[in-house]
């Protein structure tokens, strides 16, 4: 019984302690509603940009190529999960991180790449379908 006690007490202050610094789902869309994020990897290099449209709607265009893929966002555990046409599905969590956001990759529970975010004001892009 005592085990089980010290357990309990124990995840539950660990729980708080793991999300501190995350924004919730509702406060980034605070952030970022009607604008855009410049995003970059790990290395710094430019590697997109996400599009906050209204009705949780999203369009991700890559630097590269300036291809362009349309989508939708949803709160999910606490993370931000994107779901893509043709199937692209891909969750985050964001942290504010000086003028910028970090963003980790939190699919399955489990932390992935990192990139960096910047908010800015821009248009949506100039796709087609869009």
């Amino acid at each position: 019984m005592r085990l089980s006690l010290g357990l309990s007490v124990l995840l539950v202050t660990a729980v708080p302690a793991m999300a501190e610094g995350w924004l919730s789902p509702e406060a980034f869309l605070a952030r970022v509603a009607g604008k855009a994020t410049i995003v970059t990897d790990a290395f710094g290099d430019r590697f997109g940009t996400e599009h906050f449209l209204p009705d949780r709607r999203v369009i991700w265009q890559y630097t590269a190529d300036k291809s362009c893929l349309f989508g939708t966002w949803t709160p999910q555990r606490g993370a931000v999960c994107y779901s893509y046409d043709g199937g692209l599905e891909n969750c985050l969590r964001y942290r504010p991180d000086g003028s910028g956001l970090t963003g980790v990759e939190w699919n399955s529970g489990v932390e992935g790449e990192t990139y960096s975010l910047k908010i800015i004001d821009a248009p949506p892009p100039n796709c087609p379908g869009s």
